[in-house]
């Protein structure tokens, strides 16, 4: 079940929701930002955003705003920004990634999405792309 936080700002003279996602998997969570336009707008366009390495969804909030009208998600991979780690002894691997974002696509209940990747992230959605592409 998601957790929700919600906050409101202005873009270009429109609102736009910002809620703080907290998906839960077996060794914790997995936290996201998720940016949308108000329900009047009828754009349901949803976009997955992936950070590279290093990185966060924070990585987007300047870049998101910008963008033409849809429902944006941006999520934190396990080990990055807000998510929980992964148990001791567990590696990071990219495989691992892709059903990462699986679960969180899944948690979302999207049958068709975009992927906007940075980095780590626009590989990782290459990969998402290869194994999903009927959601796409």
């Amino acid at each position: 079940m998601l957790r929700l936080v919600s906050s409101a700002l202005q873009v270009r003279g429109l609102p736009m929701m910002v809620k703080e996602l907290t998906i839960p998997v077996p060794w914790g969570h997995i936290a996201a930002k998720e940016y949308s336009n108000p329900p009047d707008t009828h754009n349901e366009h949803n976009v997955l955003a992936l950070h590279g390495w290093m990185d966060n969804a924070n990585t987007f909030d300047r870049l998101i705003p910008m963008l033409p009208g849809g429902n944006f998600v941006c999520m934190d991979f396990p080990g990055h920004g807000k998510s929980s780690y992964r148990p001791g002894g567990v590696c990071y691997s990219i495989t691992d990634y892709v059903i990462d974002v699986a679960r969180v696509v899944n948690e979302l209940k999207w049958e068709k999405f975009s992927i906007m990747g940075h980095s780590l992230g626009g590989g990782i959605g290459i990969l998402v792309k290869a194994k999903f592409y009927f959601h796409m």
